[in-house]
């Protein structure tokens, strides 16, 4: 049995939707499937921030739960071609889930498709430290930066983190969500930051 926070260490680093919603303001429809096979190809510059952005737009910023995450993560070991299809339906429908590049990731190893897997485990890191940004969420000047809300919880899953408060704030004309947690590995307590300016407010665009 693999369960998420196992799957999140090998990355060095949900909110319910609609499962079908209309592309957002901004989406498009021929750069983005150029853009996703290029980075499956491993090609290099690919721009994963504005990936993450497409994705959220093409699903209207409204992203759908992935409810089968802990379902992919039993099967791993005892079925890794089913945890694997799990994994792939899910980039199907959000791209941009690292988590689901992380079970296909160990999925393929365990099919001995090594170099497959190594791909997967590239596109988990290169998403992850798009949002990260090369800062830690500790202050406003440190945020990392969120492209849905549903981003913003995978992150604080990823770091072993649970959200005891929340709150928007406004600063220097831009908007962060505020996340009061707690490590679950050494209950510290401190402060996540996230700009949230790729999405906030888009749903409700036309």
């Amino acid at each position: 049995m693999v369960r998420f926070a196992r799957l999140c260490v090998p990355v060095l680093l949900a909110c319910s939707a609609p499962a079908f919603a209309a592309p957002g303001h901004g989406f498009d429809a021929k750069a983005y499937p150029a853009a996703i096979a290029k980075a499956e190809a491993g090609q290099p510059g690919v721009d994963y921030t504005w990936l993450r952005i497409q994705t959220s737009a093409k699903l209207g910023w409204v992203e759908p739960d992935w409810r089968e995450i802990d379902r992919a993560g039993d099967l791993i070991d005892a079925h890794p071609d089913q945890a694997l299809q799990l994994a792939q339906a899910r980039m199907a429908q959000v791209w941009t889930d690292f988590t689901a590049h992380i079970v296909a990731q160990l999925a393929l190893k365990k099919l001995g498709r090594d170099a497959e897997a190594a791909r997967q485990g590239a596109i988990a890191a290169a998403i992850t430290a798009s949002i990260a940004g090369g800062h830690k969420g500790t202050v406003v000047d440190d945020a990392f930066n969120a492209a849905s809300i549903a981003e913003e919880y995978r992150v604080l899953l990823l770091l072993h983190f649970k959200s005891d408060h929340q709150s928007l704030v406004m600063q220097g004309g831009e908007r962060f969500d505020v996340f009061d947690v707690r490590d679950l590995r050494n209950d510290d307590t401190r402060k996540v930051w996230f700009n949230i300016d790729a999405f906030f407010g888009k749903e409700l665009e036309p």
